[in-house]
């Protein structure tokens, strides 16, 4: 470890911490955090994009979290094991990756810890592991799924509870017998009403979370939240994030403004659209001198 955790300092903070790898499954991440904070409430997820304040140190911040969190979601995707340095070394060698500070920190206090494995991925074998991550190969380990989510997260849902003491919405009460025709018109006038305001609301924007593939081999990390979403392009040479950037919804046209972080430059913007078969978001992107050019982006 890089540091010994001050337990007497650290604050109490979510009950789950999402421990994962941007480049790797940055979007499934942001779909996970979301899903949770919306089944157990605001707050209940460390997701250290939008739960770290700015100026925070970041390592104080997660071993601090990790202490105090019931339960470490490990997402694994297809790059996790294998995933490279700038310099051409395995990340998860450094002992001072993330990735593996997290899963060891909770490994070494005895937190429940699950693996959640996407895009088709395995669990690492134990040989291939630095020494203190060795134990997180034996541990159970939940598949997330792009064709059966609802069923897959349910499962997750049910683990957490046993696991942790969040508890989620519960079903009322049964109602007593005699009141059964009085609550079954009621009901029927609140699904008409409800049929009304659902065909009255405008459409629900296509989902359009998770990694997008530049042909260059960069590639967008995209996080949605309602009609709006956020933006992390990877560089294909030096796999470190290098634009970010923020975007709307709004009649099935994505637009975006994309901005350097490591240069101050005007940013760039654009408008995509979304093919029928969601696979392929494709449009324009005007760059700071002025020039648009074609920009075409394939979902992973």
């Amino acid at each position: 470890m890089t540091r010994d955790i001050a337990r007497s300092n650290a604050v109490p903070g979510p009950a789950i911490f999402l421990s994962y790898r941007r480049a790797d499954t940055g979007g499934y991440a942001g779909r996970l955090a979301a899903s949770l904070e919306q089944r157990f409430g605001p707050g209940s997820v460390f997701h250290d994009v939008v739960t770290i304040a700015p100026g925070k140190d970041f390592v104080q911040a997660i071993e601090g979290a990790i202490e105090h969190a019931q339960v470490v979601l490990v997402v694994i995707g297809d790059t996790w094991l294998d995933a490279r340095h700038a310099d051409g070394g395995p990340l998860l060698e450094r002992p001072d990756d993330f990735v593996r500070i997290e899963a060891a920190t909770a490994l070494a206090l005895s937190k429940p810890v699950l693996p959640l494995l996407v895009e088709g991925a395995k669990m690492p074998d134990e040989k291939r592991l630095p020494d203190n991550l060795k134990a997180l190969a034996r541990q159970q380990a939940l598949e997330l799924s792009d064709s059966r989510w609802d069923y897959d997260f349910e499962r997750l849902v049910d683990s957490l509870r046993t696991l942790t003491a969040l508890t989620g919405p519960t079903d009322a009460a049964a109602p007593p017998r005699r009141r059964t025709t009085l609550l079954a018109l009621a009901a029927g006038a609140a699904l008409t009403v409800a049929a009304a305001v659902y065909f009255l609301q405008p459409a629900r924007p296509p989902d359009i979370t998770g990694r997008w593939d530049l042909p260059t081999g960069s590639f967008w990390i995209i996080v949605q939240q309602g009609d709006r979403f956020t933006i992390e392009e990877t560089h294909y040479q030096s796999r470190e994030i290098w634009k970010r950037g923020t975007g709307t919804i709004a009649s099935g046209r994505f637009d975006f403004t994309l901005a350097l972080v490591f240069e101050r430059r005007a940013p760039e913007t654009g408008s995509l659209r979304l093919s029928t078969d969601a696979r392929t978001l494709a449009g324009e992107l005007r760059r700071s001198d002025g020039r648009s050019t074609p920009i075409a982006l394939t979902r992973h």
